[in-house]
């Protein structure tokens, strides 16, 4: 439970030295979720990762438990593909609980679908763009003002359901419906925000 996680010392300083390698603002990306649902595609993380990069001079760091480890391979060879001078951070499957918090402590935005990391970095004080398709943003999402949530707006959104009921083109269609670009456009706000707020301190 979130309430019971307790970072040492050692750990913030670990993940102090993970960030510290990249660029800020750091876009930490979580792509993995237990339902099908609620997956959204590594490819359209990756679109949005490296407008990130090139629009908000953002690090990109992607996170995931050892069921992520492939697509966190794929996202950094997407991300390369199309802008091959800057470095992505992999951390897929190389985090223990305690170390994920902790690296979600020091980013300045995770993009996540609707999933454990997403709650957990909103516990944190770290601001969020969570994707929801199909569950709804309002009965699932963090609250606070701080946080972006973008939803799918297809009939049956929102339906907590684990599979697609659907066939043909409505297969997944939620996840075709929600756009890269107002995903992107919801991370570029968190993390212009975040960096109006560092140069205020």
């Amino acid at each position: 439970r979130v309430s019971e996680i307790t970072i040492d010392s050692r750990t913030t300083d670990w993940a102090i030295g993970q960030a510290g390698t990249m660029r800020r603002p750091l876009l930490a990306i979580h792509p993995g979720a237990d339902w099908q649902t609620k997956r959204w595609p590594v490819e359209k993380f990756a679109v949005v990762a490296c407008k990130a990069m090139r629009v908000d001079g953002a690090g990109v760091a992607v996170l995931g438990g050892d069921a992520e480890s492939e697509a966190g391979e794929h996202f950094v060879s997407l991300v390369k593909r199309f802008i091959p001078s800057k470095p992505v951070l992999n951390l897929a499957g190389k985090t223990s609980q305690i170390r994920l918090a902790a690296f979600l402590q020091q980013s300045d935005c995770l993009l996540a679908n609707d999933a454990g990391p997403l709650h957990l970095a909103a516990s944190l004080g770290t601001p969020v763009v969570g994707l929801f398709t199909c569950t709804s943003p309002q009965i699932s999402g963090p609250l606070g003002a701080a946080h972006e949530l973008v939803k799918s707006c297809v009939d049956c959104h929102a339906s907590y359901r684990k599979r697609c009921p659907n066939r043909g083109s409505r297969h997944l269609a939620c996840m075709e419906e929600l756009s890269i670009d107002r995903v992107s456009a919801s991370v570029s706000a968190v993390l212009q925000r975040q960096q109006q707020s560092r140069r205020a301190a």
